[in-house]
């Protein structure tokens, strides 16, 4: 999509945008609902808000930038003081985000979980519609050559998408098209200012190395465009991945009617998740691999599809003409071939115990859960008294939370054991926080840690583990409607 915008003084430009992503910001804007721009005061951000303010001038009241400080670098809080005055000269709320101190530990994936983080809390915190990103086509090549590294298919290959959905926030790139080259030379012909990152000159991150020393030489060796080839392998790996994942799940969703509803309860004596499976869907690999990838993912126990014994199952198991059991981490995956079912049961330890995981009814049905402990979620209307001194918080979370009934997205709200690197905003934080430190903080017992469930919803978002306030994009506020989330053990 082309289109000719006036950015700065009134410089004007012709900009190639991501059809996609712009017909999504434009139909949230025109729909009256708000928009947040991530800025870091980086070039592409810089641009991206001054091309957004330019083509929905009438709009302005709609939009919000949001902006994540890690406390990382030298040059942190000047960055924010820079987008911040670039946001009062522009007239757009400005909204920081930043850690209760700086991580002990520097990479990108603690950096992109507490951007992430703070980016749902505001999504659902403030009933954003949408996220605009300035992810460009530097950031594309980047990823790509990333992933091939870490060895992912064809879904991985399709990042980052123009739109996309993360943990139920929806995010727009629409300047995936536009080289940082291209992005730089426009602000400086139209005359605006922008923050370099000094850390983005230091080989310390894969994406800094990737950056430094693989993607110049790249587009001086290939024979084409590599930034153009780069894009087209990420749009044909879309279309591939969403074929072949709408093709999955209507035909899972009919062997498993309740998978996508509250009645399902993916478990066996609350240990053990199983799928009924087809031919088909066995003989195709891709379509197994998603059978896998779905059943450990409704448990809870997505950290593991990228283990080695995930890869080693999904090449064996269906071969085999019985019983297949392969140990995957802290479980079991099992193809049984004469029924045509695929399980996982969970162990811990010594005994299985304290694994489980199931989607709960939201009509207070009370799940038992190894342990002799009992989980339930029910959607109700407070009176007024409970309400009142929720909002106080005077609730025992060691044993009740209410959350708001957003929460619920597609009526669904299930439990799983803890994983490792588990961690949310309780209400009363500022940013999130790891789930082992809130639960120490909180001095539950040590003898209790392990086994406690966790509450989350489809988007995977935390709600609430018991003894730790529940989340607080969800807090109650101005509506007594809630879902309450109730637990009982020793």
């Amino acid at each position: 999509m082309k289109k000719r915008l006036y950015i700065g003084c009134k410089h004007s430009c012709e900009l190639d945008l991501e059809d996609e992503a712009f017909l999504k910001i434009s139909s949230v804007l025109e729909s009256g609902q708000v928009l947040a721009i991530a800025c870091s005061g980086g070039a592409d951000s810089v641009l991206l808000l001054h091309l957004l303010l330019a083509a929905f001038p009438q709009r302005k009241n709609q939009m919000k930038v949001l902006h994540f400080n890690h406390k990382a670098r030298q040059n942190a809080d000047k960055d924010e003081a820079f987008v911040r005055k670039l946001c009062a000269d522009m007239g757009v709320d400005f909204i920081c985000g930043k850690p209760d101190k700086a991580p002990k530990k520097f990479s990108e994936d603690i950096f992109r979980r507490m951007r992430l983080g703070f980016f749902k809390e505001s999504y659902f915190g403030m009933g954003l519609s949408c996220i605009a990103q300035g992810h460009n086509a530097d950031d594309l090549c980047e990823t790509i050559l990333m992933r091939l590294m870490r060895g992912v298919g064809i879904a991985g290959l399709s990042a980052p998408r123009p739109v996309s959905v993360v943990g139920g926030a929806v995010f727009a790139r629409p300047i995936l098209r536009l080289k940082k080259a291209d992005i730089r030379r426009l602000l400086e012909e139209a005359k605006l200012e922008w923050r370099e990152d000094e850390s983005n000159e230091q080989p310390v991150f894969l994406r800094n190395r990737v950056r430094l020393g693989i993607l110049g030489k790249m587009q001086e060796i290939s024979p084409a465009d590599f930034y153009a080839s780069a894009a087209r392998v990420r749009r044909l790996a879309q279309e591939d991945s969403d074929f072949i994942e709408n093709l999955f799940l209507g035909q899972i969703s009919k062997l498993n009617p309740d998978i996508f509803s509250t009645s399902c309860t993916l478990a066996t004596g609350a240990k053990a998740g199983k799928l009924a499976l087809s031919a088909h869907i066995v003989s195709q690999r891709s379509l197994f691999r998603r059978a896998v990838n779905l059943l450990l993912s409704r448990l809870g126990r997505a950290e593991m599809l990228r283990s080695a014994g995930v890869d080693d199952f999904i090449n064996k198991a269906p071969l085999s003409r019985k019983i297949f059991k392969a140990s995957v981490g802290e479980g079991f995956l099992e193809w049984n071939p004469e029924t045509l079912t695929l399980g996982f049961s969970a162990t811990s330890g010594n005994s299985d115990e304290s694994s489980f995981g199931c989607v709960l009814p939201l009509d207070g049905t009370r799940v038992c859960l190894p342990g002799e402990m009992a989980v339930s979620a029910k959607r109700v209307r407070l009176e007024t008294g409970l309400f009142g001194r929720i909002l106080r918080g005077e609730n025992d979370d060691a044993r009740s939370a209410y959350v708001d009934a957003r929460a619920a997205k597609d009526g669904f709200v299930a439990v799983r054991p803890r994983a490792a690197g588990d961690g949310y905003a309780p209400i009363g934080a500022s940013s999130v926080r790891p789930l082992r430190r809130l639960l120490s903080d909180r001095k539950v017992p040590l003898s209790m840690r392990a086994s406690l469930p966790v509450f989350y919803n489809s988007g995977g978002e935390i709600l609430w583990v018991p003894g730790v306030a529940p989340s607080k994009i969800y807090a109650l506020e101005n509506s007594p409607d809630a879902i309450e989330l109730t637990f009982a053990g020793k």
